[in-house]
């Protein structure tokens, strides 16, 4: 099986034989016909620059402004610095589609896998332990799921911390509504019934924000008012119109006739987003407005881009940012976090993703604006035409890789990328 495995890579991308001791692994003597993850020689950067590009999946589970950012980060910028080949998938719907793409990766000779579309973990975690391919992927692991930590090639995990998102949901709500009354809030949960934790952290933070802002109680628990799959009218001691409204504008047939349907009823001033959705949502919200007269504001989470720059620099009919306040995710300091533990595994650092046989979650902070000058300066962040943009960089990459740092361990690793960027954004 071994042998296998080397003549395949080496027809795929001809690399030569060092190459190959350093990136593919052993089989293993378990039933599942599984490949175990060996130790490779530990390189330098420069003895590592001389081998063979080393091929990366890349699994997009949606294609807009923010992917396509993040592939000229990884294919202009990280893969030339790093020796690194990308190959990027369509927009991936589902766990079959998302086994395919991993296969073809394969034979093309690729050696880790980058996941955002994480439609089944465990398949796709059994698959790469399978191939020999370093897996890191972008989401947070649920209990249920911390023991693919302990995958030989599960190299890691790199997302921004959903709880914070939530709570800075929660101060955004407060802010906006400064000097104003609630009359009634519109919360999208997004794909929170299926289990997403940053749409459940919102709403669940949304909720409680709103409980102490109108000194209110929910009849029913709160954590099932968020993961409910249909659009329900929350109970509460003071009568307070909420309606939790789930789905999304790209899943959700109707959606966007759903949500002015309600707008329309005239019983809500507020709209929170629970995904990047608010371009879309803005023409409808402002249709609304126009036909109740009636200043209804929106929060939602945003990427750096084109969208957030029209959103908080154009008014609405009452001389309101069309978007009022936005909770921002660090960028390409996940995408750099994704890329790290992939790169330490190939080149032989294993006390650099794993301690004990177990790899590490990589956690990032995030940012809320609530200004068109805050969303100036964060735009200047993550532009594709401009290198010395992107929130991670070549020297904080170099802060986190064995080969720079060859006694550092992932403790150390995890602690540099949870660092306050407050600084980094300015």
């Amino acid at each position: 099986m071994k042998n296998l495995k080397l003549m395949k890579k080496a027809a795929a991308i001809l690399v030569s034989a060092s190459m190959l001791a350093a990136m593919t692994g052993c089989a293993s003597g378990d039933t599942d016909g599984g490949a175990e993850s060996t130790a490779a020689e530990q390189l330098t950067y420069d003895e590592w620059m001389e081998e063979e590009p080393a091929v990366i999946g890349v699994c997009f589970s949606q294609i807009n402004d923010e992917y396509n950012g993040y592939k000229s980060f990884l294919e202009n910028y990280i893969g030339p610095q790093y020796n690194l080949d990308f190959i990027f998938s369509e927009q991936v719907d589902g766990i079959a589609a998302e086994i395919d793409f991993l296969e073809s990766c394969s034979a093309q000779g690729a050696v880790g896998f980058i996941d955002f579309a994480c439609n089944d973990m465990f398949q796709i975690a059994d698959r790469c332990d399978e191939l020999g391919i370093y897996l890191s992927v972008q989401m947070p692991l649920e209990e249920d799921e911390k023991e693919l930590l302990e995958y030989d090639y599960f190299a890691g995990a790199a997302y921004t911390d959903n709880a914070e998102i939530g709570e800075q949901y929660a101060q955004g709500l407060e802010k906006v509504m400064e000097g104003s009354e609630l009359e009634g809030l519109l919360l999208t949960t997004g794909i929170a019934a299926n289990g997403n934790l940053q749409h459940i952290e919102t709403g669940l933070n949304v909720l409680a924000g709103v409980a102490e802002m109108a000194d209110l109680t929910y009849t029913e628990d709160t954590y099932d008012l968020v993961t409910s799959s249909s659009a329900i009218q929350v109970e509460n001691s003071q009568s307070l119109p909420i309606y939790i409204y789930p789905g999304s504008v790209a899943n959700t047939d109707g959606y966007l006739a759903g949500l002015s349907a309600q707008l329309m009823t005239g019983n809500y001033n507020v709209v929170i987003s629970s995904t990047t959705s608010y371009p879309q949502m803005m023409t409808v919200i402002d249709e609304a407005e126009q036909a109740l007269g009636k200043d209804i504001k929106l929060i939602s989470v945003a990427s750096i881009g084109a969208d957030l720059q029209t959103a908080m620099t154009n008014q609405d009919s009452f001389g309101n940012l069309t978007l009022e306040a936005a909770v921002i995710k660090p960028g390409t300091w996940i995408i750099g976090g994704l890329v790290v533990p992939l790169l330490n595994a190939l080149t032989g650092y294993q006390d650099a993703y794993k301690t004990d046989g177990v790899s590490a979650e990589y956690v990032a902070g995030c940012f809320l604006v609530t200004t068109t000058e805050d969303m100036e300066v964060i735009n200047t962040k993550d532009v594709p035409e401009d290198p010395s943009s992107w929130v991670m960089q070549t020297s904080n990459m170099e802060e986190m890789l064995g080969m720079y740092h060859q006694d550092i361990t992932r403790e150390e690793i995890c602690e540099y990328f949870g660092q306050d960027l407050n600084g980094l954004f300015g």
